[in-house]
C-alpha cells in the first residue's frame, strides 16, 4: 500500500456557511481613511472619534511663585486728628505771618471772618473743621498737592459758608508752594564755571 498524503485531502465547507470576506472589501475599507473629525465614508465602518481639542491633556504651568517670595511693603495709613477752633486759627496765623510776607495783614483780616464763621453754629461746622484741620496737617507735612485739594473739595461742597475766606487759604497755599520751590532751586548745587572759548584767528 502507497502512503496517503494528508495535506492533499479537502474538506468540504457547508453550504449555508457565510463566505469569507474578500480580500478587495477588507482593503476598501483601509485604503480610503476619512481625515479626523470627518464624516465616515459609506461602507467604511464606524465614524472616526473627532480630534483632541488644544490643550487637552496638557497639565497648566505651576503657579508663579514671584508674587509670594517677592516682599510685600504694608501700605502706610495715617490718620489725621481733627484740630479745635483755637488750634486751626492759631496755626494758620502763624503759616501766614511766616509765609505770607507784607500781604500778611490783610490775609488775618480774611482770617477773622472764618473765625466768626465757625462760630455761628452752622450745621456743617464740624465737617468744614475736619477739612481745615486736613489742610493744616498736609501743609505740615509738605504735601502741597494733598492741601490744594481739600481747598478744592470745601469750595466745591460750601460755597456759601467759605466765600469770603477761603482766598486766604488759597494765597497761603501758593506762598507756601512758591516758598518751597525756590528753597529746592538754592539747594541745587550750581553748574561748574565753563572756561572761555577762543576762536583762532584766521591766517592772513
Amino acid at each position: 500500500q502507497k502512503p496517503t498524503n494528508r495535506l492533499n485531502r479537502r474538506v468540504a465547507y457547508p453550504t449555508a456557511a457565510v463566505p469569507p470576506p474578500q480580500a478587495s472589501q477588507a482593503n476598501q475599507g483601509t485604503s480610503h481613511l476619512p481625515d479626523a473629525g470627518a464624516k465616515s465614508l459609506p461602507g467604511s465602518g464606524m465614524p472616526l472619534p473627532p480630534p483632541p481639542k488644544l490643550g487637552a491633556g496638557i497639565l497648566p504651568p505651576p503657579p508663579s511663585t514671584l508674587s509670594s517670595s517677592a516682599p510685600q511693603v504694608p501700605a502706610v495709613q495715617t490718620e489725621m486728628s481733627s484740630l479745635s477752633k483755637d488750634e486751626i486759627c492759631s496755626k494758620l496765623k502763624t503759616l501766614m505771618t511766616k509765609y505770607c510776607g507784607d500781604k500778611a495783614t490783610d490775609l488775618l483780616k480774611r482770617l477773622q471772618l472764618m473765625e466768626k464763621s465757625l462760630d455761628s453754629g452752622l450745621p456743617t461746622e464740624n465737617r468744614i473743621i475736619q477739612i481745615l484741620s486736613e489742610f493744616i496737617q498736609l501743609i505740615e507735612r509738605k504735601e502741597l498737592s494733598g492741601a490744594e485739594a481739600r481747598l478744592t473739595s470745601l469750595g466745591a461742597d460750601y460755597p456759601g459758608e467759605c466765600a469770603q475766606w477761603i482766598i486766604c487759604l488759597r494765597h497761603l497755599a501758593a506762598d507756601i508752594k512758591t516758598k518751597e520751590q525756590s528753597d529746592e532751586t538754592d539747594s541745587m548745587p550750581a553748574a561748574p564755571a565753563s572756561f572761555p572759548f577762543f576762536v583762532p584767528a584766521p591766517q592772513q
